[in-house]
């Protein structure tokens, strides 16, 4: 997970490659499965990246983008898919004066993962379409995985800078997406002693911006059963006396008991 060396780091989220557009009240957001997606050294698509895509779909309505995010809940109902396309549904679920609570669905091409999210019911202004998320740049970094340039301190403990490709342009702040993959990694990292585990059920509460970095993750594995360990994760701001960002809850299985991945 090293920096990718003299290179122009440009935001992740276009590399993705997503498509976006809207039907009646619906969003949908489809993108190809690229190797580079993948858990480094593994046949598994990295879960903070579906998480990511779930994050832009359903924070993209035709009304605007939708901004900040207060908290998603991403859950694989089956093994996710590590080849192919990613299809994503975003439906409102309730709008209120204050909040904007959404649900998306995620197709493979069988449905595979579902998200629940609530952002604040505010729009960017000067912001009246989707926006464009495509690019044609290659990835300046063998995988996502490098191009986040995580740091692995100790077992449960991830240390990342709010660099250009993960900083949120909008307050400086390390993109929610960014954030997850690294709980993400944390929790995965944290039950290394017990086996190659990946997370399968990830929910983040976001509670404040990053003001100076770097961002720290640590996992607190709670007491639970072997099979579906369930880790706690907080990270925090190391540069403003370990203030906290957000708190992320992994629920996770076994790699071997995941199954194959859907062609």
């Amino acid at each position: 997970m090293e920096a990718p060396e003299q290179q122009e780091l440009d935001h992740f989220i276009p590399y993705l490659g997503m498509d976006l557009w809207h039907e009646g009240n619906s969003t949908f957001g489809r993108a190809a499965i690229t190797p580079q997606m993948l858990v480094s050294g593994a046949e598994r698509l990295r879960l903070g990246l579906l998480f990511t895509m779930a994050d832009v779909v359903a924070g993209s309505p035709s009304t605007g983008i939708l901004t900040p995010t207060i908290d998603l809940r991403l859950q694989l109902l089956r093994t996710a898919p590590c080849r192919g396309h990613v299809l994503l549904e975003a439906r409102p679920v309730k709008i209120g004066r204050r909040l904007w609570t959404g649900e998306v669905l995620c197709y493979g091409p069988d449905l595979y993962a579902r998200s629940k999210s609530s952002f604040m019911n505010n729009h960017l202004l000067e912001t009246p379409t989707l926006p464009e998320t495509r690019t044609e740049k290659p990835l300046p970094a063998p995988s996502f995985d490098e191009l986040f340039q995580m740091r692995v301190l100790d077992d449960g403990v991830i240390e990342m800078d709010a660099h250009e490709a993960v900083r949120n342009g909008m307050v400086g702040t390390i993109q929610g997406g960014a954030q997850a993959t690294m709980a993400e990694v944390a929790a995965e990292t944290a039950l290394a002693a017990r086996g190659e585990h990946a997370v399968w059920d990830l929910s983040v509460r976001y509670l404040n911006a990053l003001k100076e970095g770097p961002a720290v993750a640590r996992a607190d594995v709670l007491p639970a059963s072997d099979q579906h360990p369930v880790v706690r994760v907080a990270i925090t701001d190391e540069g403003a006396g370990g203030r906290i960002v957000s708190m992320a809850i992994a629920v996770c299985r076994p790699a071997t008991a995941m199954g194959p991945s859907a062609p």
